[in-house]
Parts: C-alpha cells; structure tokens; sequence
C-alpha cells in the first residue's frame, strides 16, 4: 500500500486538511491489517518522505512492484490537482488531468497517463488496487476505461476498450471539470472527499459507498464524486480493501 498527501507548506496555494487526511487514511488502513504503509507528508515537520515529484513516481513504482495474484494495495493521494493539454488525442476533453507535487513549479506535475502506465497497465490478474483521490479535476485521474458517477444511480460508460488483468477501483472526489473542497471544521481542516469516503465505507457493496459518499457531499459541496473501474467490474459485489 502508498500514499502521499502534501499540505504545499510555505507555498501560496497551501492546503489545510491533507496532512490531516493522510493521517486518518493510514489509521484505517492499519484496522485493515495494511502494514507495509509508505507516506509522504508536507507538514513542515519532515517526519516522511518529501512528496516531490521523483518521490512520488518512486512511489508509485514501489507500490506495484512484484505484485502477484492475491494482493490488494492501496493508493491514496490528497493534494492539488489540475490539468493540461492533452497531446496524445486521447482526452475526450482535450485535456489530462493532474496530480501536483510540492517541487511542480520547477520539475512539473504528474499527468494521468503516468498513473495509468505506472498502477495499472501492468498489473497482473488477481491483483486489486483500490485508489482514493482527494483532488481538483480527479474524475478520471487514472484514466481508466469505465467510469460511474455517483449522480443519480447514472450508468456506467465505457471510455475506451482495454485489455487490462488487474482490478483496479478509484474514488474521486469530483467530476474533470470541478473541484474537490479543502474544508474547515472545529478548526481541523480535511478534504470533503476523503472524510466522505472513510463515513461511507462501513459495509456494503460498492454501490452503497458511492451512494453515502453522494450522500454525505450533497447539500455540503458542489463536487459529485466518481467511481472508475479497470475493467467492468460488478459494483454489487461487497465492498473490501
């Protein structure tokens, strides 16, 4: 299991609630029986790995490293998201998302694609990878091929065909084209999507927790979290890490 969060500490755009969900996250986990847990935090504290942008991809690559049938990893990412242009025409939108580590403004951020070629094109069968992504503009942060949103029960759309082996779920927090909130309460700060998920993952399947994460955003935030599959997976099925 990885994941990293950054609070961009000493940076203008600095963020509230990302060390705080970070933190949350790997207490779950740990419930969950995760041990081997990788974190990158930027608090100001350097108790972790930086998350820079090397770090990240390092990361990542750990992360899927030897990774056999009957695994399950977890990756969460609580930060800045945003996009650029797509060049490679396969953004519906013209645009690929992003994810921002705290060096972006001279090494650059990390688009979808790299997630994609890193967690998922080579992940073996038998392995699940469910991903949380607390984010701007995360709708398909991992390009993957079958998208639901959690607005209105609405179908699953096939973004493309793909023979991909691994199961691999993500959680995002909004649609591309909106924002995830950076929140304040009791003088705590959080990101709306990451403290929806951990209320909404007590039991169920897959649907359910789409269905309370709506739930517990709606009314309170604009965004409207998304579910992307790997493959076309059955969301009835109990939801597990």
């Amino acid at each position: 299991y990885q994941r990293r969060v950054h609070g961009y500490v000493g940076q203008n755009n600095a963020l509230r609630g990302c060390a705080n969900d970070v933190q949350r996250v790997n207490k779950w986990l740990k419930e969950k029986g995760f041990s081997t847990i990788r974190l990158m935090i930027d608090d100001g504290t350097n108790s972790t790995e930086a998350p820079t942008k090397d770090n990240i991809i390092a990361g990542l690559k750990w992360l899927v490293q030897g990774a056999k049938k009957g695994d399950s990893l977890f990756f969460h990412y609580s930060g800045h998201g945003s996009q650029t242009s797509d060049t490679s025409g396969k953004e519906s939108d013209g645009k690929d998302e992003t994810i921002v580590p705290v060096d972006y403004q001279s090494k650059g951020q990390i688009v979808d694609d790299t997630l994609f070629d890193i967690l998922v094109k080579q992940l073996p069968a038998g392995v699940r990878l469910t991903s949380l992504m607390d984010c701007c503009h995360s709708g398909t942060g991992m390009d993957l091929p079958y998208v639901k949103s959690g607005k209105d029960n609405t179908k699953i759309d096939c973004e493309y065909t793909a023979e991909l082996q691994g199961d691999v779920v993500l959680f995002s927090g909004c649609r591309d084209d909106q924002t995830s909130a950076d929140a304040m309460q009791d003088n705590v700060g959080f990101g709306a999507m990451t403290d929806g998920f951990l209320k909404s993952v007590g039991g169920g399947t897959y649907n359910d927790v789409l269905n309370r994460l709506l739930n517990q955003l709606k009314g309170r935030y604009s965004q409207i979290p998304q579910l992307s599959m790997s493959r076309n997976l059955n969301l009835d099925t109990p939801f597990g890490v």
